[in-house]
């Protein structure tokens, strides 16, 4: 099965309520989240590093992807700053918004690039 945004969305859903419901679960995410996540369906290559945080009630994070080798033009940064739009730009390269909780904190996880 193809990885798509709604089954994506779903699996992080089903992720999260498990972590929520089981501290076990929440050690083995931890100490193997490779092999969690291919459980839940979504394979991450294992050249990417990934680290689970345990967000408290207060808690916002903003991941940064890494800065294109090639750099960035004026121009898109232009684009970029003033709220326009460009493909595989700085600002969207490689990150995927995760469900959002009502106690108000949000993720992100990045991919390696």
């Amino acid at each position: 099965m193809s990885l798509t945004p709604d089954n994506y969305a779903k699996a992080m859903g089903k992720l999260i309520a498990q972590a929520w419901q089981d501290p076990s679960f929440v050690a083995k995410l931890k100490a193997d989240p490779h092999g969690v996540l291919a459980g839940f369906g979504i394979d991450v290559p294992t050249t990417v590093k990934l680290t689970v945080v345990e967000s408290q009630q207060n808690d916002f994070y903003i991941v940064l992807p890494p800065q294109p080798k090639e750099g960035i033009s004026e121009e898109h940064l232009a684009a970029i700053a003033g709220g326009g739009s460009t493909t595989g730009s700085a600002g969207t390269a490689g990150t995927a918004a995760c469900p959002v909780s009502s106690a108000g904190s949000v993720g992100t996880a990045g991919s390696g690039g």
